[in-house]
């Protein structure tokens, strides 16, 4: 991004480098031609509100929005194009569902991909919320339980086109 012919993009990337170097062991800097941020430059940034990790600041918004979805809706099984206070949730949780797949491909499946697998704690978090992985195949089987269910009560399974059974269509 180039503001008053700046390029302010360019600018906040390096000063996110340079906050990160100051955790930097010696090894680290080997070979850097970079300064950490000092106190009063990591101040006066944090002033403006400046995020040194965006990435994870927006995960944490996203996994916020999924809780206040699965709260108001009692699932997470978001649509690809729901919009949750202007994030697209619905895109957000089927990429999360790639990077989940992702985690047992081959050397040669991950090749030219531009994606990260999911780690054991972004697992963790996701299926506290109560995330499903394949919400196909979990729908696969609640219908499969309510077929033996109609079948065991009504003795047959030539199920009406419009019949509802326990909510489900």
């Amino acid at each position: 991004h180039v503001e008053a012919g700046e390029s302010l993009g360019g600018w906040i990337t390096n000063q996110r480098k340079r906050y990160k170097a100051r955790s930097w062991s010696e090894a680290e800097w080997k070979g850097k031609k970079l300064s950490a941020l000092s106190d009063e430059e990591v101040q006066r940034l944090e002033a403006l509100g400046v995020l040194w990790d965006p990435l994870a600041d927006q995960q944490e918004r996203m996994y916020s929005l999924l809780a206040m979805y699965r709260e108001r809706e009692g699932h997470t099984n978001v649509p690809y194009t729901h919009v949750e206070a202007g994030e697209s949730l619905g895109g957000w949780i089927t990429n999360q569902r790639k990077r989940y797949k992702a985690r047992s491909w081959s050397e040669a499946e991950w090749k030219g991909k531009k994606l990260s697998a999911l780690s054991d704690e972004e697992v963790q978090r996701l299926e506290a919320l109560g995330v499903l992985w394949d919400p196909l195949a979990d729908q696969q089987e609640r219908m499969y339980s309510l077929l033996a269910m109609y079948r065991e009560r009504e003795g047959h399974t030539n199920v009406p086109y419009t019949h509802v059974e326990a909510g489900e269509s």
